[in-house]
This record gives C-alpha cells, sequence and structure tokens, in this order.
C-alpha cells in the first residue's frame, strides 16, 4: 500500500511520529483485488509474535508471518454480520426458552421429577438438557420419565408401607439428650449404646430430624417420626435392643460405661472413680442433660 502523507497528523493535530508512522501503516486495512487486506491482530502486522514481556516468539501463526490477513468482505460488514448472528442466536434462545416454559406447564410432574433427580440421576440430566436444548422432549423420552415416575411412585409406596409397618419408639429422652448435647455446643452429638451408635441425620438432608442407627460400619435403620425403620441387616432381637435404648437412654449410657469402661457420649476411658461407679463421664452427663 502506499504510504502515507507526510502531513497526516494525529488526533491533536502534531504531525505522527516515525513510530506512530509504522504503526498507522501496520494497522491500516486497504482494499486489494483479492479482497479487504487487514493487519492481523495477533502479531498487530508485524509478522512475528511479540510477547508482553517483548520476547520475539517467532512467526506468528495466524497470518503464516506476512503481517497481513485478506477477507472478502470489509470490517464494517463482518461487524454487521455477527451482530446478525448474535441476534438470531438471543432470539432462537428466547424461543426455546418459551417453548420450554411452555412444556413445564402442560407437564408438570415430568418437569418436577427432571428438576429434582437432575442433580443425581445422570439420565435426568440428559433429559434435561435435551428439554433447555430443543424445547421438548421426544415420544420416547418422554416414555422413559413415564417409566421413571411410575418406579419412583412404586418405591414411594413401598417406602410408606414398611414406615407405617415400623415399630414405635419411646422418643421423647433421647430427643431431649439430643437436643442438650447440641445446646452445650457439641456439633455432631453421638450415643454408643448396647452394640450400636445413634447419631442425628445431617439437619440440611433429606433425613433431617431423624436419628441413625449402625452397628460398627453396619446401617441398621433410622429412628424418625417416632418410628423405627429397620433394614434387612437389623434382626428382630437387635431391633428390640435398640427400641429398650431409646426408652431410657440414660441408662443405656450407664449400662454401657460400665460394661465397656468408656463413656458412651464421647468414647473416653473412665480413669477415675466417680467416672466408673457412674458409668459416664460427669460432664458428658451434664451436657446431655443427665
Amino acid at each position: 500500500m502506499d504510504d502515507l502523507d507526510d502531513d497526516v497528523t494525529d488526533v491533536f493535530g502534531a504531525p505522527l511520529t516515525p513510530i506512530q508512522r509504522e504503526t498507522s501503516e501496520r494497522t491500516a486495512v486497504a482494499f486489494t483485488p483479492t479482497g479487504f487486506e487487514e493487519p492481523c491482530k495477533g502479531c498487530k502486522g508485524r509478522g512475528r509474535f511479540i510477547s508482553y514481556s517483548g520476547r520475539d516468539c517467532g512467526q506468528c501463526y495466524k497470518c503464516k508471518g506476512k503481517g497481513k490477513l485478506t477477507f472478502k468482505s470489509s470490517p464494517e460488514a463482518r461487524a454487521q454480520g455477527r451482530q446478525r448472528v448474535e441476534a438470531k442466536k438471543v432470539a432462537a434462545a428466547k424461543t426455546v426458552a418459551d417453548q420450554v416454559a411452555a412444556w413445564a406447564e402442560a407437564n408438570p410432574d415430568a418437569y418436577a421429577w427432571l428438576i429434582s433427580r437432575c442433580a443425581t440421576f445422570d439420565f435426568a440430566r440428559s433429559l434435561l438438557d435435551a428439554l433447555i436444548k430443543y424445547g421438548h422432549l421426544t415420544t420416547g423420552q418422554m416414555a422413559s420419565v413415564a417409566k421413571c415416575l411410575a418406579s419412583d411412585a412404586a418405591r414411594a409406596e413401598e417406602r410408606a408401607k414398611v414406615v407405617a409397618a415400623a415399630p414405635t419408639v419411646e422418643i421423647a429422652a433421647i430427643e431431649e439428650a439430643f437436643t442438650s448435647a447440641l445446646n452445650h455446643s457439641i456439633k455432631r452429638p453421638k450415643l454408643r449404646l448396647d452394640t450400636f451408635n445413634l447419631a442425628l441425620a445431617s439437619a440440611t438432608g433429606t433425613n433431617a430430624g431423624a436419628i441413625y442407627v449402625k452397628q460398627g460400619d453396619d446401617y441398621l435403620g433410622k429412628i424418625k417420626d417416632g418410628r423405627f425403620v429397620r433394614v434387612r441387616a437389623c434382626d428382630d432381637a437387635t431391633e428390640a435392643r435398640v427400641i429398650e435404648a431409646c426408652s431410657d437412654p440414660k441408662a443405656a449410657a450407664i449400662a454401657y460405661g460400665k460394661r465397656e469402661g468408656a463413656c458412651s457420649c464421647c468414647g473416653r476411658a473412665l480413669s477415675n472413680h466417680a467416672s466408673i461407679d457412674l458409668g459416664i463421664g460427669p460432664i458428658c452427663a451434664e451436657k446431655w442433660g443427665w
């Protein structure tokens, strides 16, 4: 391209310095028979890629060292094209969002299932992704959702039957003990009674308010809403002992301490005579309301 005129000035009217002139030449856009020739943005028209520290990193990979790139359309036309593409994307996204909203309104149970299960069930996550992308689910996908809903309903019904058949537990004393422990800043209260231990479920989990029962690493069941819902690993004899211990946790804690020589609340060995005679550490007894 032709050199800039000698009287070219900057925005303040001052003549361009040699460096400014070189920069202007490198950043100028020129029309050629093959299209619009523009300086490469990767190397700023140098043909060499210069790092931020000023180190020459070699030939620019975008322009192959030419310092220029050729386009069929002008920069303004390409900018307008990009704006049109973005506008179409926004319009398409809005349309799909409207379709998703309409689908959710027409299929509330299916949509609620997708939302509730997508975090833990990959299949539900994939269906939700498809819904968000296309605005609807196919007939086959809807059939799969209906099948999952039916399976969940059947399991819920079965769980309800198990809970209804579970034995009742006198939980007033055990709840008072755990409440007292929490009020005394015991973050994760745990009781060792008989051969099993009791611990509170997470306050933010699905079983908030329940008390888990474990024997070693084996989960035996949970106490919730005044019932002990056991699992198959828990036999009738163990179930009876859990119910008895929960009805009088203080007596069960003392019995544990005298048998094991350790405090049922903190698990530490009972070392002084008073603790050994009581079967429980006096500090723990106070914290647990005994």
